[in-house]
């Protein structure tokens, strides 16, 4: 039993993958905390990205590309709200801490500790693995060979394709008999004009 992949299933998979293995990567970096996953131990929407990676890739695999871009849209989706959502967290605990702390004296210290929550690199792998999904639903990668055994397939089954009678591009000499191109005055062997 032999199993065959496309070009296009194969990027769905590699966007599957990404998209599987960003839920577990670390999005958010706490000074005291440490790095935080989308996926933080299952009860966000880490664990929705992670079933939606595991059904593209169960789609992938059975080849039905159009469910797949509602996976990918859907997934993108969810990724951004997030994105958004925790953007804007950060934004507003910075506002607010800098509000209630204007005039303690350790104000500094906490706003430099606010400073220091930043937004990590699996961001950037669940977005890149989310427009994989997205661009490889719905741009299908045409393999020549294919192209080639439709026409053949067409010959064959009576629909010939249409084919234009090409002219040649060269003519004879009418004293030498040479071979000469056709927009050409003098021949190149005797040197007569024709």
């Amino acid at each position: 039993m032999e199993v065959s992949i496309s070009k296009q299933q194969l990027i769905l998979l590699v966007g599957a993958i990404l998209l599987l293995i960003g839920a577990f990567l670390p999005v958010l970096s706490v000074p005291i905390m440490g790095s935080l996953s989308l996926f933080n131990n299952g009860r966000s929407d880490g664990l929705i990205i992670a079933g939606l990676a595991i059904a593209a890739i169960a789609l992938t695999i059975l080849n039905k590309i159009n469910i797949i871009r509602i996976v990918a849209i859907s997934s993108l989706g969810i990724v951004f709200f997030d994105l958004y959502r925790v953007y804007t967290k950060i934004s507003n605990a910075k506002i607010e801490m800098s509000e209630k702390l204007a005039n303690n004296p350790f104000g500094n210290a906490a706003s430099a500790m606010m400073d220091t929550i930043q937004l990590q690199y699996g961001w950037v792998v669940l977005i890149i693995g989310c427009l994989i999904l997205l661009f490889g639903s719905f741009f299908k990668i045409v393999n020549p060979d294919e192209v080639r055994q439709k026409h053949r397939g067409a010959i064959t089954e009576g629909k010939e394709p249409h084919i234009t009678e090409v002219k040649p591009l060269i003519r004879k000499c009418r004293f030498c008999n040479a071979v000469m191109p056709e927009k050409s005055l003098k021949c190149c062997s005797c040197g007569s004009i024709n």
